[in-house]
């Protein structure tokens, strides 16, 4: 009697995060402060109507960030790290350079958080994680699979039946993912402001 041979599980079409530690962050973010608080002091906020979050964002004027000297420095950072993120999708790098399109700041206080959403338009997004006051509200992903109805509650959670991601911010991390991949923050609890730098990118 011939042995029955083992079922095969495949993991398809994954979704990928990156995520990196910055050295020497602290100096970098100093700098990146300093212009981001000069910049916070003539600029209005331009937070979208269409969002119902309570933050302050340069969204709206999405050039004002490119021209600060510490802003530059970050973004030539990034643009290495979505190199190597692009090259886990096996790109054409030397066809297609990925290329940083726009670039803003979320300001959020305590309590503020941000609904789940996606990046039209481009490729690759990333977040920097410039400031995280302890309690500041992670950053989750969410899998398409989060919309089905009729799903059984789990019996144990793993990386297979899961849902939802999340990531508690980290003072000079670097986070980049798809920019298909929908994704929120959460209201946090702290003192001060979780301030990030978010950018996207197209090849």
């Amino acid at each position: 009697m011939q042995a029955q041979q083992e079922d095969q599980l495949h993991m398809l079409f994954p979704t990928v995060v990156q995520l990196s530690q910055l050295d020497d962050a602290q100096e970098l973010n100093r700098a990146l402060l300093q212009e981001i608080g000069e910049l916070r002091r003539r600029l209005p906020n331009s937070k979208p109507r269409s969002w119902a979050c309570d933050l302050y964002t340069t969204i709206g004027d999405p050039e004002a960030l490119l021209r600060l000297p510490a802003v530059q420095r970050l973004l030539r950072i990034a643009q290495e790290k979505i190199r190597r993120y692009a090259q886990t999708y096996r790109y054409p790098l030397e066809d297609m350079a990925p290329q940083i399109t726009e670039c803003w700041a979320n300001v959020y206080g305590p309590g503020q958080s941000q609904e789940a959403h996606l990046h039209k338009n481009c490729l690759f997004s990333g977040i920097y994680y410039l400031q995280a006051p302890p309690g500041s509200g992670a950053t989750v992903f969410y899998s398409p699979a989060c919309d089905v109805m009729l799903e059984p509650r789990p019996t144990e959670g793993n990386n297979i039946n899961a849902t939802v991601t999340g990531y508690p911010p980290v003072e000079g991390r670097m986070m980049i993912f798809r920019s298909s991949t929908r994704h929120s923050v959460l209201p946090g609890e702290f003192e001060g402001e979780r301030i990030t730098l978010s950018f996207n990118a197209v090849m």
